[in-house]
């Protein structure tokens, strides 16, 4: 029996390449490598579903509290605003500054967790997270499994930081250097 498996897994891939070999050595059996146990199966779909799920939770913990974060900044500084628009800096000019803050903050937190994921995953590499007779699972590290979640925290970030930086460049200096607001 030939059990094929692919690098990611993509069992219609796996399952025509299957097909394929069968076709080529029909003395023998070759099998998807999702396809040769429902315990193997489930166990790589129940990782997927976690790994959204948690993905999910990821983007939902980011964006909020760094709102809320930039948000609060924004308004404690409308005096400071106000008075950059009563020196000549142009709506545009404020937003990006506040855009600004946002990505140096979105580095700081991408920075940081970048560098307790690589622990995590050198500690998982030497303990592995599910050991059963011969099924072993260890997470991989490679370029794309830590850029892209940096990218989109970094994203998410800025899409948080944007409300706020367009609420600081729309700041009326009058009504603030007055003391209304």
């Amino acid at each position: 029996m030939l059990v094929v498996r692919s690098r990611r897994p993509d069992v219609a891939d796996t399952r025509r390449l299957a097909t394929a070999i069968d076709q080529l050595v029909p003395e023998g059996a070759a099998l998807s490598w999702l396809d040769d146990s429902r315990y193997l199966r489930s166990g790589v779909q129940a990782l997927e579903a976690v790994e959204v799920i948690a993905g999910g939770m990821s983007l939902f913990g980011v964006s909020i509290p760094v709102l809320a974060l930039l948000y609060i900044d924004a308004l404690h500084r409308k005096r400071q605003v106000s008075l950059l628009v009563a020196m000549g800096f142009r709506a545009r000019e404020i937003f990006v500054i506040f855009l600004e803050k946002a990505f140096m903050v979105g580095i700081a937190g991408v920075t940081i967790g970048a560098v307790a994921a690589l622990g995590i995953v050198q500690y998982f590499a030497r303990h592995p997270i599910y050991d059963y007779e011969r099924f072993v699972i260890r997470p991989s590290l490679s370029a794309g499994n830590l850029w892209a979640p940096a990218l989109t925290v970094l994203a998410t970030t800025m899409v948080a930081g944007s409300l706020p930086a367009w609420r600081a460049a729309r700041v009326n200096p009058s009504s603030v250097l007055r003391g209304i607001e």
